[in-house]
Order: structure tokens, then C-alpha cells, then sequence
């Protein structure tokens, strides 16, 4: 019997919630507690696990690197504070140029950070537009994990670095992004030639995992999509972290099914609910306002690696 039973009442039902990193950590407290564990509601989970999520955060942060600023570190980070500073520094000034712009859309689409992450706007058609969307969800997101305190705290935990890119090729990781259309059309604008920078980064020298620390995240963060709860995972379309993920963690699953959720069935379900139910806040662009249901069918691109 838990603290819980003894102190409350033994409950009738356990719900394990969360958003963003707690929704990946709601997945795998259901796997690891399924006496204790009655359903999932993940809502915008990087689901498909810690190494893949880091493993984005270091593709990025590692083009960057490469492409930008050579002094810029990505593992065993010194100063986390300074590191993430100069970082800041140096998408800052990539902003202002073609080039800068096109070489960041590079670096972010290797996350599949999205060129469009705006709740009550539709994706703009103009390439710097996007670029800037990116960096802004880079920034808002991904800064800590790629050269920053997270991202030192994770090695200090695993007791090593445990996200490395031996043998990963860029040209391939580029293909599989959802992004990579916007990377073609900021590397003609810019008359940047898009092989030669991908050749640099081909070039440029790997990071080694340490395997002790990998096989930690993979162990301590990484979901079997084997558990015995009914989850439920909840993305938005433009959401730089999770789409993918859901998608990695969907093919893992190997048991049980949902009822019907089809786009039409969520939107009528939605629409019982007054406007007072369905205010959005983004809070990236820090707008709100009331939004219509609006599930729709969407199949996301595989994780770039």
C-alpha cells in the first residue's frame, strides 16, 4: 500500500498527465508502475524518447557549430551560461543575412524545428518568414538542450555524454526532415551552394557517445510502446518536438486500439463545449484567443535519425 492509499484513500481511477517533457515521463511512469498506472494522456510528448530528442538537439547544435560559430561547444560544456549566451549571439547575427538565414534553416531543419509553430496564423509563404519561426522555436525550445544547462545536466546524470554522431550523414538526415523544402529555397535565395556546406559538415569531426551514458538514456528515457495503459498522445501540427516523435512511439506499440478518432468524430466531440472551453494561448508568439475544433488527418515525417 502507497503513502497515497494510507494518507487519501486508495483511488478508483490514476491518470498519469503531462505536457511537453512530462508527457514523455507520463508514457514511461505508465510502463514502469502498470499496477498502479490506469491511462495516458500525453500532450505533446517527444514520445520516441530522450536519445532521439537529444540526438536532434546535437544534430543541431552541431550544424551550427559547424557552419557558424567553430567555438561553440555541443558536449562537455565548460560554461553553460556563456556557451548559451554566444549562441544567442550567433543566431542573432545569422538572422540578418541570406546566408546566416539559410545555413540556420539548415542547422534547424535536422530537428524538424517547423517553419510555421503559430496557433492563430497560418504558415507564412515567405522564406525568411519561416526561418525566423524556427529560430524562435529554437530559442524558446531547443537553446538548452543543444548548448546549455540541460544539455550539461544530462551528461552529469548519465555519467557521460550519451548522444554522439559517429557515422550519421547529414545528406540523409536532410531528406528524411519535413523541412528540407524550406532548405532548398533559402539556399537558392541566398546563392548558397547547398552541396558544399554538406560536404563541410561530412567533413567536420564527429562526436563520440560514451556507451555506459547511451545505454543510461536509452534504459531510464526511452518508452517500449509496450505498456498495459491506453495512451493517448496530443500534438499540434507545428510543434518543432512532438509530431515525429508520435510517430516513432505509434510504431512501437504492439497491443490494443482505440475507439473511433477520426478528424470528424474529435471535431463534433470538440464542438459540444462553448467558446469559454476552447481559448488557445500560444504562448511562443504569446497570442490567445478562442480557436474552432480543428482535428485533422496528418501523417508526420519519420524522425530525421
Amino acid at each position: 500500500m502507497s503513502w497515497f492509499d494510507r494518507t487519501v484513500g486508495r483511488p478508483e481511477q490514476v491518470l498519469t498527465w503531462g505536457a511537453s517533457g512530462g508527457g514523455l515521463n507520463a508514457v514511461l511512469l505508465s510502463e514502469r508502475l502498470p499496477h498502479r498506472i490506469d491511462g495516458v494522456p500525453a500532450m505533446c510528448g517527444p514520445v520516441a524518447g530522450g536519445s532521439a530528442l537529444f540526438g536532434q538537439a546535437l544534430d543541431l547544435g552541431f550544424a551550427v557549430r559547424t557552419l557558424l560559430a567553430p567555438e561553440l561547444e555541443v558536449v562537455r560544456i565548460a560554461d553553460p551560461r556563456a556557451n548559451l549566451e554566444k549562441a544567442r549571439q550567433v543566431l542573432a547575427k545569422a538572422l540578418e543575412s541570406p546566408d546566416g538565414r539559410a545555413r540556420l534553416a539548415l542547422a534547424t531543419a535536422f530537428a524538424d524545428a517547423p517553419g510555421w509553430s503559430t496557433a492563430h496564423r497560418p504558415r507564412s509563404t515567405d522564406v525568411d518568414a519561416q526561418i525566423r519561426q524556427q529560430t524562435e522555436f529554437v530559442l524558446a525550445v531547443y537553446d538548452q538542450l543543444s548548448r546549455g544547462a540541460h544539455r550539461a545536466d544530462l551528461e552529469v546524470r548519465a555519467g557521460g555524454n550519451p548522444v554522439g554522431n559517429t557515422g550519421v550523414d547529414y545528406r540523409d538526415v536532410l531528406a528524411r526532415s519535413s523541412e528540407r523544402d524550406l532548405v532548398n529555397q533559402a539556399y537558392r535565395e541566398a546563392g548558397l551552394d547547398l552541396g558544399a556546406d554538406l560536404a563541410a559538415l561530412a567533413e567536420a569531426p564527429r562526436v563520440k557517445a560514451d556507451n555506459a551514458a547511451a545505454r543510461w538514456l536509452t534504459r531510464v528515457g526511452t518508452p517500449t510502446g509496450r505498456g498495459r495503459s491506453p495512451v493517448v498522445t496530443l500534438h499540434p501540427i507545428g510543434d518543432g518536438v512532438a509530431p515525429e516523435h508520435e510517430r516513432t512511439y505509434g510504431d512501437r506499440v504492439e497491443t490494443g486500439r482505440w475507439p473511433s478518432t477520426s478528424p470528424e468524430r474529435l471535431n463534433a466531440e470538440a464542438n459540444r463545449f462553448g467558446p469559454e472551453f476552447r481559448f488557445l494561448y500560444d504562448w511562443l508568439h504569446g497570442e490567445g484567443g478562442t480557436a474552432a475544433p480543428a482535428f485533422r488527418r496528418y501523417h508526420p515525417a519519420p524522425l530525421p535519425r
